[in-house]
């Protein structure tokens, strides 16, 4: 077995060469396509609900996507503070 200092710059670079390309080639476009039809979703806030103090919102959002399906999230969004310190509205 060769160590490591053995090893020609020629034949580390072709084994790179050989990892960036298979990447390119098989990861790659699946990586795009899952991109370009989540972005082509269509977003809808089904439902909106506030917390009992009023510090809190929760809204349901359902993302559908057509033949491919759909997914809903929960969002929850902070309205005000309750402790010393007021902040405006923050996204948790």
């Amino acid at each position: 077995m060769k160590k490591w200092a053995e090893y020609s710059l020629v034949g580390i670079l072709s084994v790179a060469l050989a990892f960036v390309w298979r990447f390119a080639k098989d990861v790659l476009p699946g990586i795009l396509l899952g991109i370009m039809l989540t972005a082509s979703a269509e977003k809808t806030v089904m439902q909106t609900v506030p917390s009992p103090d009023g510090a809190y919102e929760a809204y349901v959002l359902w993302q559908d996507a057509g033949a491919i399906g759909g997914d809903s999230f929960v969002y929850v969004k902070k309205l005000k503070d309750i402790g010393i310190f007021q902040h405006e509205n923050k996204q948790l």
